[in-house]
């Protein structure tokens, strides 16, 4: 209600509640150290049932949302302390016994304690709240890891608008910024422009990605480029389910490949930065030290994988040649589209 009124003032005093909690009262849980009270992501009605902590601890992340949206950064506050409470019940809730526990829970609400305080409540396990996938947004655009929150979204049984009695099932429709544009392209090796990523026949998990004489009829050198939003790209082979996908971290060599397009992979995702005359360097999105390489020259069958990005590194330089939907139907290039003829 302070962003909707324009209140700075008002707004000040919400990001003070979220750092400390409101002082004017005894009933201080609004703070996010105080209902997250341990490092380790444990928090005050993490013994008392999955529903209510997950519900709690939804708010906090509303807020944060709130806040990151008005260039105010809560997600690091406390060196990340929003981050560890999702996380730690994120992996509970997915079947894992091992998160740490203290019996020393920190009471600033002036309330009875609930539940068991000698352990993490199992009631209510496993049922997930919807909250995840806002989770997920939020520590993205904030550059937080957080493998238990995406374990949780890409779980089949996982539904980011079901509700329930804790939380609103508000997931992807409020903070899904726009549905996903994307357009077919060509992807030229800057050096060596006779050549262009090629996937193969067909499409498999694994499968490699290698350089190839460029055709503008090949259709397995052509690629849905997915707009993921914050500046990154999927690549999706043209009429496949499989994304260029680069593997887990970043190390020099490490093969580019085909798998599963997944929209939550950030190992299938790149950051396009410019290098001029059409050209761009496709950046890891989780690991941006390293970029797409081919390697030196140019060769049928070269293999493409990433390498330690550099600003002037010719190899990892790519230009993008797009086609039309019409236009690649007909597997025929083009660098722009009239409407009559796209129609």
């Amino acid at each position: 209600m302070a962003i909707f009124a324009d209140n700075r003032t008002l707004f000040n005093q919400q990001v003070d509640a979220y750092k400390f909690g409101y002082r004017d009262t005894d009933d201080g849980c609004a703070g996010v150290t105080q209902y997250i009270f341990s490092p380790t992501g444990q928090a005050f009605e993490s013994q008392r049932d999955q529903a209510h902590v997950q519900g709690g601890i939804a708010h906090l992340v509303e807020a944060a949302l709130c806040a990151w949206n008005q260039n105010v950064d809560l997600v690091s506050y406390a060196n990340d302390r929003l981050v560890a409470g999702v996380e730690y019940h994120a992996r509970y809730n997915s079947g894992n016994d091992d998160v740490p526990w203290t019996s020393d829970i920190y009471n600033p609400c002036n309330i009875n304690i609930l539940g068991d305080r000698t352990r993490i409540s199992p009631q209510d396990r496993g049922f997930v709240s919807p909250i995840y996938f806002m989770c997920a947004k939020l520590f993205a655009q904030a550059g937080k890891n957080h493998p238990e929150t995406v374990a949780v979204i890409r779980n089949s049984d996982y539904l980011p608008e079901f509700t329930n009695r804790a939380h609103p099932g508000n997931g992807q429709f409020a903070f899904v910024t726009r549905t996903p544009s994307s357009r077919t392209v060509n992807i030229r090796k800057r050096n060596a422009n006779g050549f262009a990523l090629d996937g193969g026949r067909g499409g498999a998990r694994g499968q490699n990605v290698y350089l190839w004489t460029f055709s503008e009829s090949n259709v397995n050198q052509q690629w849905e480029e997915i707009d993921r939003g914050d500046g990154f790209f999927s690549y999706q082979k043209r009429g496949t389910n499989f994304s260029l996908d680069a593997g887990n971290g970043g190390a020099n060599g490490q093969n580019l490949y085909l798998w599963t397009t997944d929209p939550n992979n950030f190992n299938q995702q790149f950051r396009k930065i410019s290098k001029g005359g059409g050209n761009y360097q496709l950046q890891k999105r989780n690991a941006l030290g390293f970029s797409i390489d081919g390697n030196r020259g140019g060769s049928i069958g070269q293999n493409v994988y990433i390498w330690t990005s550099g600003n002037n590194n010719q190899n990892q330089q790519w230009m993008e040649v797009f086609l039309c939907a019409w236009c690649a139907r007909q597997g025929a290039l083009t660098l722009g589209c009239k409407s009559s003829v796209a129609r």
